[in-house]
């Protein structure tokens, strides 16, 4: 199915399935386009146009350090920003707030991960 989505069906999608605004609508899509990109999950050529990774403030999640004429990959959480994993599968990294802020970003999370599991069920 999503090797046949149009964009504009998945901007919809959202919008009438989880009530997201339109410009949140967009945003999920990026965020879902990465997400099926990053995972190897075919998607229809016109969500295949070349998507920015989304942007995250602060610090790298990695950078190289020359140590004794060595480099290392040190990797770290981005300032203002939690860690959550799951395994080795998963790594999330959500931003610190409020717990009303915490909460809403948890369920814009577990709403697009539920999304990925209904979709591969089908």
């Amino acid at each position: 199915m999503i090797d046949k989505a149009k964009p504009e069906t998945l901007v919809n999608y959202f919008m009438e399935r989880h009530q997201y605004s339109e410009a949140t609508a967009r945003l999920a899509l990026k965020i879902f386009i990465y997400l099926c990109q990053e995972a190897g999950i075919p998607i229809s050529p016109e969500l295949s146009a070349p998507v920015a990774k989304p942007k995250i403030e602060g610090k790298p999640l990695e950078k190289k350090v020359v140590d004794k004429g060595r480099v290392k990959i040190q990797r770290g959480v981005p300032e203002g920003m939690h860690e959550s994993r799951w395994g080795n599968d998963i790594i999330i990294c959500l931003k610190k707030g409020d717990r009303a802020t915490r909460e809403k970003i948890a369920n814009t999370a577990r709403k697009l991960i539920n999304m990925y599991v209904e979709e591969e069920e089908t």
